[in-house]
């Protein structure tokens, strides 16, 4: 129960890792992600869904698929696979029922060669807020597991002003996209945002992760589970 087994005999579907390597459908192992190329028999040949999925099991031969979200609104710098969906959960959690910040986004950011998320948030930032995204980005195994091997350094927030959306909207739009296809984010899957905001960073800013709170274990039980 709970499997849901392609249907191979209506398309050609195949599927690519984030090596780049390519399995038809009956090949992908059971446990990894990856996004689909679809080919029909009216010609379209290859085409990126731009879905990333998981394949979490076989019904025969034949594997089964969950989806994870759109490979575009995926974030993988070590191994964590950061979903949209699940950071916009984890925002929920984080912030009282109706305090959401206007702004909140997290995003990767290198620093010393080594990768670290950051929440942009126009919002006062407390001692705490850091510790407790932390512990429950965690709840994403993947992001666990490389926090685990020291791959990941432990996550930041950065205070930013209530006007902080036009500077995100005017990169994406020099980057090339169109104004009515930008929209706010949990997560944006692009790095460098600490630069793109330095001039605007409010001093209220928390590299150090606490210890989670009491607030946020009852938080965390209410998230869902991702991979």
């Amino acid at each position: 129960g709970g499997l849901h087994p392609l249907a191979v005999r209506s398309h050609f579907l195949e599927f690519e890792d984030d090596g780049g390597r390519v399995r038809v459908a009956g090949d992908p192992c059971v446990g990894k992600l990856y996004t689909v190329l679809l080919t029909t028999g009216g010609g379209l040949y290859r085409y990126r869904l731009q879905d990333l999925v998981e394949v979490d099991g076989r019904v025969g031969r034949t594997p089964s698929i969950r989806f994870i979200g759109k490979a575009a609104s995926v974030s993988d710098r070590t191994g964590e696979k950061l979903t949209d969906g699940f950071v916009g959960q984890v925002l929920a959690a984080l912030f009282a029922p109706g305090a959401r910040p206007s702004f909140a986004m997290l995003a990767p950011e290198a620093e010393s060669g080594r990768w670290r998320y950051v929440l942009y948030v126009n919002a006062p930032v407390g001692p705490t807020l850091a510790g407790r995204l932390d512990a429950m980005l965690s709840q994403n195994p993947q992001y666990a597991y490389c926090r685990r091997l020291g791959q990941l350094n432990p996550a930041e927030t950065m205070r930013v002003p209530a006007d902080t959306y036009g500077r995100y909207a005017d990169r994406l739009r020099n980057a090339g996209q169109r104004m009515g296809d930008i929209k706010p984010v949990s997560l944006s899957p692009l790095d460098g945002w600490s630069a793109v905001f330095s001039d605007m960073v409010v001093p209220d800013r928390c590299a150090r992760m606490l210890p989670a709170t009491r607030q946020t274990s009852n938080q965390l039980s209410g998230l869902s589970r991702e991979g």
